[in-house]
């Protein structure tokens, strides 16, 4: 087995495929160069590392240098792993395991104290993750989730066509002042990338049709089956939180799923609009010590994670 770099690898279209079987994410090798180009956390790193067997593409595990803000205040680097496949022929041979000691190799030569990833616990990579030392940050299960189905007459369509009109064109440098303003004291990921959430928006984490910008708060959101997921909600006051969740309820043809809420302002007013609260998810955030740290020795309580950080 030979690992490489991504920008070692002269062909990328295998990619392609096994991110396509892996989670059914399908990035082409030109959309991939392109997010390179402008997320600030691939900027000048390694991007990935990847496994070759026999000159195939055997697996691949990203590598991210994400800035964050520690306890005390200060800008603390961490490692980021992200987009973990392993074509399904070299399955069970310890490429995946190969390649996450690659990765976190390259942040202990940066001095990283950490290495962060985002899973499911209903993926079989859960128990490897757990097994090579990853523990769930706990902090985030806590952010309740909250939903509403609104009543609609008997004969409106189940399967609503999407908002009508012309789209808006988001203030994407807004949306990162809002956030900025908010997580001013909290510890975490408290600073929020343009470039990111330019490629976040791409993706179609969230959608100029239904997502709502103000001057004192935002939601982001995209559409499935015509009900709204909403993946971030901020607000400054108890007038726009309101006003915020209403938009959404007009833009949603059907439901409204509202995730991982940790606005104390959109909870209060989220339950106040009956919407049903529920806590606990299958997505989860892991950490693991790289250089004698834990997780506790670098954040505090008062951490913070948006899905609008994904990676």
């Amino acid at each position: 087995m030979q690992i490489i770099t991504y920008h070692e690898l002269k062909d990328k279209t295998d990619l392609f495929l096994i991110w396509a079987k892996s989670f059914g994410w399908l990035c082409t090798p030109k959309q991939m160069d392109h997010w390179v180009k402008i997320d600030e956390r691939l900027v000048g790193t390694p991007v990935g590392v990847c496994a070759i067997i026999d000159g195939n593409l055997a697996g691949f595990v990203g590598v991210m240098e994400i800035p964050t803000r520690n306890k005390h205040g200060e800008t603390e680097i961490v490692g980021g792993i992200w987009g973990v496949a392993t074509r399904p022929m070299y399955g069970r041979q310890g490429v995946g395991g190969h390649l996450l000691e690659a990765a976190e190799s390259h942040f202990r030569s940066k001095g990283f104290r950490l290495s962060l990833l985002t899973t499911s616990r209903t993926l079989i990579s859960y128990r490897g993750y757990v097994s090579f030392g990853y523990r769930e940050v706990e902090k985030i299960n806590s952010y309740p989730h909250f939903y509403k189905i609104p009543q609609r007459g008997a004969k409106v369509d189940p399967f609503p066509p999407g908002a009508k009109g012309k789209t808006p064109k988001l203030e994407l440098e807004r949306i990162c002042s809002n956030f900025n303003r908010f997580a001013r004291n909290y510890c975490g990921f408290t600073n929020r990338l343009i470039g990111v959430l330019k490629e976040q928006q791409q993706m179609g984490y969230f959608e100029s049709r239904y997502t709502v910008v103000q001057d004192e708060g935002h939601l982001l959101a995209n559409s499935q089956m015509g009900s709204l997921w909403v993946s971030e909600m901020i607000a400054f006051n108890k007038k726009t939180s309101r006003e915020l969740i209403q938009r959404a309820v007009k833009l949603s043809g059907a439901g409204i799923f509202v995730r991982n809420v940790f606005d104390p302002f959109a909870a209060t007013t989220l339950e106040k609009l009956s919407f049903r609260r529920d806590l606990g998810a299958y997505s989860v955030l892991m950490a693991k010590p790289l250089e004698g740290a834990s997780f506790d020795d670098v954040y505090d309580d008062t951490f913070l994670w948006s899905v609008a950080d994904f990676f």
